[in-house]
């Protein structure tokens, strides 16, 4: 394995693969300490809001929040290593090197290209296996150290989840005890939609220890095609299983796509699902540009005219 890893680093050329070593350095010491201050600043944060304090939820909540929101912090964190990188290239004077060998400019952006099209493939293999993991230990565990009960009025963007199958519902009125606006859904082991069935209205009753839902008669869409279920009547207690979002952060990325694919099918409000959707492409697309972006611009800074003439006068 080692020597089919050196001949496939034997294609890339020199200059390539000392620019690549030396950025990532960079990149992997400002992660870490980035990482490590947000899982401090989370656990201090746990500390401010919870009701129970247990290491067990502490370590949940830090952990799964810190590793689901750090994707969203990694671009900063991206450009802080190209400004050191720069700063390293600029302190080693390695531009009269690239100088006298005749490089230009743009040759030496071609690796990072390369690396810009390394992180895209990274975070869309992120937000369909990591992410939607981790957010939903990071709700879980948050509700897990609130123990919030449900008040009279109107409860919206209700969640249940139990073992691979959600319940939601856009709106509770809790003094009518009806839901609208809903559907339920299941999901493999890759959090990969199996199949989902809209209910735009239900019935329920809130007694002391659980919410009993009658749930009508509907229509099931899964891959092998469309069947009916008879009216069926869930319990639910009141336990961390109960967690209210308004994003569905922990459906993987084709699971995404696949709803909003058969969103003509469905009779209920899928904007959550494909802002949702939305929002992965555009930031699996935006670090590739950024990556692009700084370091066209970070080779830039260093070729302007002054330097070129600091070197004709040198020769």
């Amino acid at each position: 394995m080692k020597r089919k890893i050196l001949k496939i680093l034997n294609f890339v050329p020199l200059l390539d693969r000392y620019l690549i070593s030396v950025f990532f350095g960079f990149l992997f010491i400002v992660n870490l300490t980035s990482f490590v201050i947000l899982l401090l600043t989370l656990s201090l944060y746990y500390f401010n809001i919870s009701k129970t304090y247990s290491p067990t939820i502490w370590i949940k909540y830090a952990l799964f929040t810190s590793l689901g929101y750090y994707i969203f912090v990694f671009p900063i964190t991206l450009v802080i290593s190209f400004l050191l990188f720069s700063h390293f290239l600029l302190r080693k004077r390695l531009i009269y090197i690239f100088f006298s060998n005749g490089i230009n400019p743009k040759r030496l952006t071609f690796p990072f290209l390369s690396i810009g099209l390394v992180f895209t493939l990274f975070y869309l293999i992120f937000f369909e296996f990591v992410y939607p993991v981790s957010m939903l230990k990071s709700k879980e565990a948050y509700y897990e150290s609130k123990k919030k009960v449900l008040n009279t009025g109107i409860a919206e963007d209700f969640w249940y989840k139990e073992n691979n199958s959600f319940l939601y519902f856009r709106i509770l009125d809790l003094r009518r005890e009806k839901a609208y606006n809903g559907f339920q859904f299941k999901v493999n082991k890759e959090f990969q939609i199996e199949e989902i069935s809209p209910i735009e209205e239900a019935n329920f009753k809130l007694n002391p220890e659980r919410i009993t839902f009658n749930l009508p008669e509907r229509q099931v869409y899964t891959f092998r095609g469309v069947k009916r279920v008879e009216s069926q009547t869930r319990e639910i207690p009141y336990d961390i299983k109960l967690l209210k979002v308004k994003r569905p952060d922990f459906i993987s990325l084709t699971g995404l796509i696949d709803i909003s694919l058969k969103s003509q099918f469905l009779k209920v409000n899928l904007t959550n699902f494909v802002w949702e959707l939305w929002k992965r492409i555009e930031f699996s697309v935006f670090i590739f540009l950024l990556t692009l972006l700084t370091a066209l611009r970070t080779f830039k800074i260093w070729f302007k005219r002054d330097l070129f003439k600091n070197f004709v006068f040198l020769s």
